[in-house]
């Protein structure tokens, strides 16, 4: 990187993220930031992943919303279409 793209929070590049992953955890979602990119959203993917987490383990869907998110009513919210931060969809992946 050049010094001219150096600044007080680091590179243009890191500070442009930065300022992405604050105004996504703001705001509670990243699917209307994909959508102005152009990209798909967050949601219907990660619905996929829980569906996919649901049969293979045969965990209970309000058993898997409580442990993940402290919410049982989880997965039937996002089954409903409910808006997702990405620090939810990393405490249910984890």
């Amino acid at each position: 990187m050049s010094a001219s793209n150096l600044g007080p929070g680091g590179t243009l590049d890191s500070r442009f993220l930065r300022a992405v992953e604050v105004w996504c955890a703001r705001n509670g979602t990243v699917d209307r930031a994909l959508a102005v990119m152009g990209e798909p959203p967050v949601n219907p993917a990660f619905l996929g992943e829980v569906e996919a987490i649901l049969a293979v383990t045969g965990t209970k869907r309000s058993v898997l919303g409580q442990e993940a998110t402290g919410n049982p009513s989880f997965v039937a919210q996002l089954r409903a279409g409910v808006s997702l931060g990405l620090a939810t969809v990393e405490s249910v992946r984890a």
